[in-house]
């Protein structure tokens, strides 16, 4: 027969033999009094209160159970439906789980995906605004560019050829060109190479035909060479241009307050060399200066800075004196 335990409440499995009698739960190790035959296993299971106190005194009661009688209680049979139920229902329970978790992570990952879209079509429309402004914005140093490698600013790879315009349009800034370059020179790297282009009405000129060292053996150099050079007539730029790419410099910094001829082909020859081109405008600029400087730098993959005199006055004050 099968009841449920009173302590419990689970079903268990007895033998009819034992009806009347008693067992041993198998979940709780509880005993439990089993019904006599022919009674409700629900009713002679779990015991009924009594509706009076008379019903209370002749109800039976179950006398003490000795322990050598407890020991040899028979031990009920589980219920095994019950098992198989609680075991059905937890799976179904883990089904619905991991269901509700998989559309959770479904849900997220298309939110990053759309997140991401809006990312990426941001980046490129940015992308897109920086590209279509790359020949006009030219960020502008925030520290003093004299005590930094580079030149105003602008951080150039070795071996580079300094190109000075010595012309007379150049009367007013020669001396401020000097500086920026001899500075420049003096913050280079062990190792790092440079040569020098005077352009004149005369011709080109230049302190070696080999490269110089960066640092102070440079500047000494470039400072003696520099020492008598007065600004004076007029000339092309372009021919110092082409020379400086024929000697395989990796930059070149050009030095001027004029336009550059032939601004196209020297940007086509640049590009093909692996050339970056970098350019400083010095007062009085030429209004036509301006914007081929710019295509100069912006498509070479080089860099461009317009300096007024207080400005670069301001830097020589900011930084040690040249020895």
């Amino acid at each position: 027969m099968k009841i449920r335990c009173q302590h419990c409440r689970k079903k268990i499995s007895i033998d009819d033999a034992f009806a009347g009698g008693f067992c041993r739960c198998p979940y709780c190790n509880e005993i439990v009094p089993v019904p006599s035959r022919g009674k409700s296993a629900a009713v002679e299971a779990r015991p009924v209160r009594p509706e009076s106190p008379q019903e209370l005194q002749q109800s039976p009661r179950i006398g003490p159970i000795s322990p050598e009688s407890a020991e040899s209680l028979p031990m009920a049979n589980p219920v095994r439906i019950q098992g198989i139920i609680t075991i059905v229902l937890s799976g179904f329970l883990l089904l619905i789980l991991a269901f509700g978790i998989a559309l959770l992570i479904k849900a997220r990952a298309l939110q990053n995906y759309k997140e991401g879209k809006e990312v990426n079509h941001t980046a490129k429309e940015v992308q897109s605004s920086n590209e279509q402004d790359s020949e006009m914005v030219f960020p502008e140093p925030t520290v003093n560019p004299l005590t930094v490698r580079g030149i105003a600013g602008m951080d150039f790879t070795s071996p580079v050829i300094f190109i000075l315009d010595g012309t007379s349009s150049m009367q007013q800034s020669f001396d401020f060109g000097v500086a920026l370059m001899r500075y420049s020179i003096l913050a280079m790297g062990a190792g790092e190479k440079f040569n020098l282009i005077i352009v004149s009405e005369e011709g080109l000129f230049s302190p070696s035909d080999d490269w110089l060292d960066g640092g102070e053996d440079g500047d000494k150099r470039v400072k003696k060479f520099l020492s008598e050079y007065v600004p004076a007539g007029t000339a092309d730029l372009s021919p110092a241009v082409a020379r400086a790419l024929l000697k395989k410099a990796k930059s070149i910094v050009i030095i001027t307050n004029r336009s550059i001829s032939n601004a196209n082909k020297i940007v086509e020859k640049a590009r093909k060399a692996s050339v970056k081109i970098y350019l400083v405008g010095l007062e009085p600029l030429e209004a036509s200066a301006l914007e081929t400087m710019k295509i100069l730098a912006s498509k070479t993959g080089g860099d461009f800075r317009h300096l007024t005199a207080s400005e670069i006055m301001q830097w020589i004050d900011d930084a040690e004196p040249l020895p």
